[in-house]
């Protein structure tokens, strides 16, 4: 059997360099109140920094039916009889549930990976997949290779402000409004244990007690062979630094990437956001 490996634009990298690595791209939409844009596409993440600046009311929504039909349409042109897709958690988006139904409808075996989170480490799950393929191995391989490594895997999220949170409906307006009213920072996790959907995990007064506490939650789980993602807008310099320079001297041995939070995600975290993933990694 031949397979395919599709991941969507939540995963924050863009369509070219997933391409260049053979993996199948699925955007992801953003919407304001003139026109719908394909994530990754029309949109890189400057545009929605300045679209968030200006305070523009902006969603995001499933990737178009037929967007998601030609891509699949294109795998199996290309020959290949089933589908690995590492899409953004199901708690966040129901592209995994779309993508399963269109599969079928197209005859395609399809393998849903439920990744429990997104950006880069959700780009780093696909690599995965896409090496395992490469290996030969089969679908029941490949699902139980990658859900053993994904148990391993963890997103911390430090957001300095939660209205876009609020209006996405990804937290309460109660949480958000008493949040920014006390100066609270919150400390978010994006995890199996929460199913995937964001979690307040911690409260902190200031930035850079958040960023402190949030390495302080690696303590006991990370050794030298986890991978170590830094998540943020592009605008919030100041606190990757910061998170950079604490993970470097706590963890000097890993493998340490920096990365930007996808442009579809920005829309509901916000500006100046930045965010920790690790994930074990699996030797050759």
């Amino acid at each position: 059997m031949k397979i395919a490996v599709i991941v969507d634009s939540g995963c924050g990298i863009s369509k070219d360099v997933v391409e260049k690595q053979g993996i199948f791209y699925l955007p992801l939409q953003i919407n304001d109140k003139k026109k719908q844009y394909l994530d990754g596409i029309d949109l890189i993440s400057e545009e929605i920094i300045e679209k968030l600046k200006n305070d523009e009311e902006l969603s995001t929504s499933l990737p178009p039916l037929g967007v998601m039909e030609e891509v699949l349409t294109e795998i199996k042109n290309q020959g290949y009889d089933q589908v690995v897709s590492v899409t953004l958690s199901s708690g966040l988006s129901s592209t995994m549930d779309n993508l399963v139904m269109m599969a079928k409808e197209l005859e395609l075996e399809i393998l849903p990976i439920e990744t429990w989170t997104t950006c880069y480490l959700q780009y780093y799950i696909a690599l995965q997949a896409k090496k395992l393929v490469d290996k030969g191995y089969d679908l029941s391989q490949i699902k139980d290779s990658l859900n053993d490594q994904i148990q391993t895997s963890n997103t911390y999220i430090l957001p300095t402000n939660l209205d876009r949170l609020k209006k996405g409906g990804r937290l309460t307006p109660l949480a958000a409004s008493m949040a920014n009213l006390l100066k609270i920072k919150p400390i978010l996790s994006l995890n199996k244990e929460s199913n995937g959907k964001i979690d307040t995990l911690d409260k902190v007064r200031t930035t850079s007690r958040a960023i402190q506490k949030m390495v302080a939650k690696l303590d006991g789980i990370v050794d030298d062979s986890y991978l170590l993602i830094i998540c943020g807008t592009i605008d919030s310099r100041g606190a990757i630094i910061e998170t950079k320079k604490l993970l470097e001297e706590k963890y000097p041995n890993n493998d340490l990437v920096i990365e930007s939070i996808a442009p579809v995600i920005s829309v509901h975290t916000g500006l100046e956001c930045v965010g920790i993933q690790y994930i074990k990694k699996v030797d050759d």
